[in-house]
């Protein structure tokens, strides 16, 4: 089949421009939302597009500050010889992408599949899984990069690094600030994960899954 590929210089109805090319891509793929090239659709993906339309339209991260796929050494400071891939990686504004300008990472995993009604999760209850995020946003040795996402559409757990002369420390947080920059267009819900429930509110009553935010 064909898709005309978006185009940058849309007009305002926001229709693609007709003159802009055809791509054919197969009946199992999709064009990735932060490259525009395809990809396959599987369910770890579906999760990823859906977290970087967020980032751009919730969090005014441009898209051109986001990387799919991103390798990044992993350990700690002298032992950090593996690599460890970001689902996403975002980068200070309008800068290289290069580890020394990574400012936020995101890992995405598919939405887990059972019949029953999932619990949302604790960050305390998620720490194995958080175990990746944060090693994957390192520790003294990239002070720079402070904030990091672990998600799977249902749980969404948001980490802010603290570093501090003793080492650092992951602390969970609600949600992430707004870029600097702030270029999207605020015009899908945003994300919360479990961290500090508003008083009065149980923490399972805040938090819709990306799946609720962003309709397939």
């Amino acid at each position: 089949m064909e898709r005309a590929v978006a185009n940058t210089d849309e007009v305002e109805s926001g229709a693609p421009d007709p003159d802009a090319p055809l791509e054919s891509i197969a009946e199992d793929e999709i064009f990735d939302y932060i490259t525009g090239r395809p990809v396959k659709q599987t369910e770890k993906e579906k999760v990823r597009q859906r977290v970087a339309r967020a980032l751009f339209h919730e969090y005014g991260i441009a898209v051109d500050d986001m990387q799919p796929d991103f390798p990044i050494p992993a350990g700690a400071g002298a032992e950090r010889r593996r690599v460890r891939k970001a689902d996403i990686a975002v980068f200070a504004h309008e800068a290289s992408h290069t580890v020394e300008n990574l400012r936020r990472v995101v890992v995405c995993k598919p939405e887990p599949k059972t019949t029953k009604v999932a619990k949302i999760r604790s960050h305390e209850q998620a720490q194995k899984d958080l175990d990746e995020l944060q090693e994957l946003m390192g520790y003294e040795d990239l002070p720079q990069l402070r904030y990091g996402l672990w998600t799977n559409d249902h749980d969404l757990f948001f980490l802010y690094k603290d570093v501090h002369r003793f080492g650092v420390n992951f602390e969970p947080r609600a949600d992430w600030p707004l870029a600097d920059e702030s270029v999207g267009s605020r015009s899908v819900g945003r994300l919360h994960g479990p961290a500090a429930p508003r008083r009065g509110v149980q923490a399972e009553d805040q938090l819709p899954a990306l799946s609720q935010l962003h309709p397939r």
